[in-house]
C-alpha cells in the first residue's frame, strides 16, 4: 500500500471535520439521487423488455443523462476530499477515513457523517467494520504525527 502524502494529526483531522461534512452531506445527497435513478432506468428497461416496445426511451435517455452529471458530479465531491488528503470508504453511510501515523505505519482515524467528531480508527489491513474506540495510546500517536 502506498504511504499518503498527508498525515494527520486528531487535531488536524477535527479541524477538516465541518468541511468534510458538508462534503460528504453533499456526497450522501448525490449518491442517493444517482442510487434511485439507476434502479429507475432498470426498472423502465424491464417494463419495455416486457411490454415488446420502447415507450420508455426518452425517459430512459433523460435519466441516463442525469446519471451522467450525477457521476460527474460525485467524482468532483469524492476529488475534494482527495485534495484534502481525506478518503471517501463509504457514500451510503458518510464513512471517511483520515490518514495517521501509528508506530510507523499509516492507520486510519474514521468519521462518520451521524458522529459528531472522530472517536474510532482501524488499521491498513482491516475494514471500516474493524473499527476500535479510540483510546489514550492512539489518542497520544493520532497527536504526535504530522
Amino acid at each position: 500500500m502506498e504511504r499518503p502524502e498527508k498525515l494527520f494529526t486528531l487535531e488536524e483531522a477535527a479541524r477538516t471535520l465541518p468541511l468534510v461534512n458538508v462534503i460528504v452531506r453533499d456526497i450522501r445527497s448525490t449518491f442517493a439521487r444517482y442510487s434511485e435513478q439507476k434502479k429507475e432506468i432498470g426498472r423502465l428497461r424491464h417494463d419495455t423488455i416486457l411490454a415488446a416496445n420502447d415507450r420508455h426511451a426518452e425517459a430512459v435517455a433523460a435519466l441516463e443523462e442525469s446519471v451522467r452529471i450525477l457521476s460527474r458530479t460525485l467524482k468532483t465531491f469524492v476529488n475534494e476530499l482527495t485534495e484534502l488528503g481525506v478518503l471517501m470508504k463509504d457514500p451510503v453511510e458518510g464513512i471517511v477515513d483520515f490518514p495517521f501515523d501509528h508506530d510507523g505505519e499509516v492507520a486510519y482515524l474514521c468519521w462518520r457523517f451521524s458522529d459528531e467528531s472522530i472517536s474510532t480508527w482501524h488499521r491498513a489491513d482491516e475494514a471500516v467494520e474493524d473499527r476500535h474506540p479510540l483510546d489514550e495510546t492512539i489518542l497520544a500517536a493520532a497527536s504526535d504525527c504530522s
